[in-house]
């Protein structure tokens, strides 16, 4: 069973980062996988902590890091000021980014302590996260000595199926390719009242319509995208057959530069690459269509977590 990290801020009082905490890790166990959810204070992210202990919030699968406290947990220290880097070097001792990478590295263990130290462990970063760890100010750390890869595999089955799950209006306009397409319609025919596909260029996927067509009587509208034209310049609305009817949006493009303002009301899109782009685009495009991915199913799952 893969592990995955989600990588989040703090942003008040009810994440379950307190005052003059760093962060503190949460874990949701799945059927398939285990989600450990580590959420970055306020003073982790912007000026460096104070070195104060911290009580266990209670609960094994609920723990406030200290490193006074337990082996399994710790506190990472980071220091903006160089000048202090360079005064400590100049006497010998431990700089700070040395001790904040050691910290790290208890840290992770804590980690894979959590995890049962079964299967891989991956990172996810909420929004632009990643772009804040990895930037000037703390990369030196963080890059150095973060483990845990960032996670791609989003197209899984399991993410898949759960994206399914919000896809409420009966028709769909699919965008793109995945082999679990089928799998995904069979689950779904009763309702379905029509389906419109459209493939970045020919794939042949005749025996899948015709399956569709003699077992359910669906009649799949197949469609190519024009020459010279690709997902970023594609208008979803333009290729709906019924204007105004709700439709669920498959979305395999992989194409964070897309738009579906002006879908029907009601309208669902279901990015399966969960692209953090795509989700501000769309969002911000209007009140007709409802965003989702796999990355705010974990965001819900977090919030639904007892502090």
């Amino acid at each position: 069973m893969d592990t995955l990290v989600y990588i989040y801020r703090n942003r008040g009082k009810d994440t379950g980062v307190g005052k003059g905490q760093l962060f503190r890790l949460k874990k949701l166990t799945t059927e398939k996988r285990c989600i450990i959810y580590l959420g970055l204070g306020r003073e982790f992210l912007q000026n460096g902590p104070k070195k104060e202990p911290v009580q266990n919030a209670g609960g094994q699968d609920d723990i406030a890091v200290s490193l006074k406290e337990r082996k399994i947990t710790c506190v990472i220290k980071f220091w903006k000021r160089r000048k202090r880097i360079a005064e400590l070097a100049e006497k010998g001792e431990e700089s700070p980014e040395k001790e904040a990478e050691r910290e790290l590295l208890e840290l992770q263990s804590a980690i894979r302590f959590l995890a049962d130290e079964i299967g891989e462990v991956y990172s996810v970063y909420e929004d632009s996260l990643e772009e804040m760890l990895l930037g000037e100010r703390l990369n030196s750390v963080w890059s150095k000595v973060w483990q845990f890869p960032k996670y791609e595999e989003w197209r899984e089955p399991e993410w898949m199926d759960r994206l399914m799950d919000a896809a409420t209006c009966n028709s769909f306009l699919i965008l793109g390719y995945h082999e679990y397409i089928g799998t995904l319609l069979k689950k779904r025919v009763r309702r379905i009242k029509s389906v419109v596909w459209m493939l970045p260029a020919y794939i042949d996927v005749d025996d899948l319509l015709e399956y569709f067509a003699v077992e359910y009587g669906l009649v799949i509208e197949l469609r190519v995208l024009p020459e010279g034209t690709d997902w970023m310049r594609m208008r979803p609305e333009s290729i709906r057959t019924r204007e105004q009817e709700p439709v669920n949006v498959l979305d395999f493009s992989g194409e964070p530069r897309m738009n579906g303002g002006n879908l029907p009301p009601g309208s669902v899109w279901l990015d399966m690459d969960s692209i953090p782009d795509k989700q501000r685009r769309i969002l911000k495009s209007g009140g007709n269509v409802t965003y989702f991915s796999a990355r705010m199913w974990m965001e819900a799952k977090k919030n639904s977590l007892k502090s």
